[in-house]
Parts: structure tokens; sequence; C-alpha cells
């Protein structure tokens, strides 16, 4: 239901606002936050529907590979392929 809403009560909705408004949104938007927190849920059970629970596995595996520093352009191509599409989209179709 939260979700679901939209957004347009909701100072904050992008990933990179986010990262750099965390302890804002943390300390003074907890409307704001729990948003954010709905929205990992709805991505998380997605991510499940689409890939089952060998994702996670695979999740846990592909950062035990010898990737070194990824920009976030590597990061999402990396889920993509080792992981499963659905985790990559998290960050790329946010």
């Amino acid at each position: 239901m939260v979700v679901a809403r939209g957004t347009h009560d909701f100072q904050f909705t992008t990933l990179p606002e986010l990262e750099a408004n965390y302890e804002l949104i943390a300390s003074q938007h907890p409307t704001n936050y729990g948003w954010y927190q709905c929205r990992w849920h709805s991505a998380a059970a997605s991510i499940y529907d689409r890939g089952g629970a060998i994702v996670l596995r695979k999740f846990w595996e592909g950062f035990t590979l010898p990737n070194g520093e990824l920009d976030d352009a590597a990061l999402a191509e990396l889920l993509r392929e080792k992981v499963h599409p659905s985790v990559a989209e998290v960050m790329t179709k946010w």
C-alpha cells in the first residue's frame, strides 16, 4: 500500500538522494525512510518470485569473486550476469 500510493508525499525518492541524505532522511523524515524500506521489501519479494531461493546463494557468491572496486554500472552488470536480472533492476529501474 505504501509503495502503490506513489511518491508525491516524499521529498526523497531516488537511490542517489537516499545515499546523499541518509542521516537527514533517517532523523527527520521517518515516513520517507519507511517508504524506502517498503520499496526494498517489495523488490526482495519480486526477486524471490522471479528467481527463486537460488538467487540468495548467487548473490552471496557474486561478492566472493575477485571483482575489485566496481562503479554503479559495473555492479549492475555483475548482478545481472552473475546473480539475476531482477537484482540489477533494483538499481537500474528504481
